[in-house]
């Protein structure tokens, strides 16, 4: 006869039972694992709050992504390096740069290498850091007409990541707003001048192309008549042509650029300036010579009389007649001619360019400027027979 032994706890089933437990657990477990991992990146996003300098710089210019997935802005496309141009009048050559930011026009001079901090003001765009930032680039000279940058961010970790690196030749300063330029002061004036157009008169007259430049209010207004490279200095509370001096303010007209008038010079400081003139807009005027000069007769080899507006001349070959005031004169003093190419006497002017003989007859050559002298008619007339 078998005896069958009882045990409180059945030893096989505690195994049993133990294998499916731990077997049920570690199921759970990897399904919760798994489930996690779905939501997990092996590379979460850098998130920079700390620094405003660099938390502004997250509004895009242009967004770049880089490593550690956070976005930058490019900053290639919103710089120009130039050269700082030196005084003419100093012998030695400075070495220094110009640094300049497309959207918000301002400019910092530099030497290279050096480190350039940045930061992003709201509405304008990238612009140079009075303060050490969090964003910054270096500066190298690459080539004799490059320059090498490298772009930088730092985390508050203190861990910094190259962001961007770019090389790009010397480009020609910004224009500066005549507005960056002190009240009153010479560049302020000459920045509030007013590009008339090209000197007729003066072109007419064997001087080349000039530009007419007028200076002051209408009332008290100066003009003048520039080449392109011709300098001009402040002298006396006013411009004046003349050259160049390490103590004064000078520029000159550097070249045009369709409508605009580019210039270039130093004030007393030797500090560069760039800006423009615009041309300014003026609807044609029809000059009619024909109709205001008649009743030409010859008085002498050399001397006519004739009508300009029915108002009765004397006029010898090569004298001015201005019109002032509705009435004409004849300028024949060399001090009015003189103020009048220095536009101290205005008005439309009639020049008695030759008296002649065209086809067996008697004939004059004349020429009629309009008050701007920026406009000029040629005339010719067949001269009566002497009374």
């Amino acid at each position: 006869m078998n005896t069958q032994k009882f045990y409180p706890f059945n030893p096989q089933r505690i195994f049993g039972g133990g294998i499916a437990a731990i077997s049920g657990s570690a199921l759970v477990m990897g399904i919760i694992v798994f489930g996690s991992l779905q939501d997990i990146s092996l590379t979460p996003p850098l998130i920079l709050e700390a620094s405003p300098i660099v938390s502004a710089v997250a509004i895009p210019l242009e967004l770049k992504q880089i490593p550690n997935s956070f976005s930058m802005p490019r900053v290639a496309s919103e710089m120009i390096f130039s050269r700082d141009p030196a005084h003419p009048a100093v012998a030695e050559k400075d070495s220094s740069i110009l640094v300049s930011w497309k959207s918000t026009a301002l400019s910092q001079k530099a030497e290279l290498p050096c480190r350039i901090d940045l930061k992003f003001i709201k509405g304008k765009g990238l612009a140079p850091s009075l303060q050490k930032s969090l964003f910054w680039m270096d500066l190298t000279q690459k080539e004799e007409a490059a320059i090498e940058a490298s772009v930088w961010v730092r985390t508050e970790a203190g861990e910094a990541f190259e962001t961007e690196r770019f090389c790009t030749p010397f480009q020609a300063p910004l224009l500066q707003r005549v507005e960056e330029y002190p009240e009153n002061s010479p560049f302020r004036v000459l920045g509030q001048a007013k590009w008339l157009g090209f000197d007729r008169f003066s072109e007419k007259y064997g001087e080349g192309v000039l530009y007419l430049v007028s200076l002051g209010s209408c009332a008290e207004s100066q003009w003048l008549s520039l080449r392109s490279g011709e300098w001009i200095t402040w002298n006396n509370g006013r411009w004046e042509k003349g050259d160049f001096s390490a103590e004064s303010s000078c520029a000159h007209i550097l070249c045009t650029d369709g409508n605009l008038l580019i210039w270039e010079g130093w004030d007393d400081k030797k500090r560069y300036r760039r800006f423009s003139l615009g041309l300014e807009p003026k609807e044609p005027q029809k000059l009619r010579g024909g109709e205001i000069l008649s009743a030409v007769r010859l008085r002498s080899e050399k001397q006519i009389s004739c009508l300009l507006d029915k108002q009765c001349l004397i006029l010898r070959q090569g004298d001015w007649a201005l019109k002032t005031a509705g009435r004409w004169r004849a300028l024949r003093r060399a001090e009015e001619k003189e103020a009048y190419r220095f536009g101290k006497l205005k008005g439309e002017l009639f020049v008695l360019d030759r008296i002649g003989v065209r086809a067996g007859q008697k004939n004059l050559e004349g020429s009629f400027f309009n008050e701007q002298r920026t406009e000029q008619v040629s005339v010719e007339f067949i001269i009566g027979d002497k009374p």
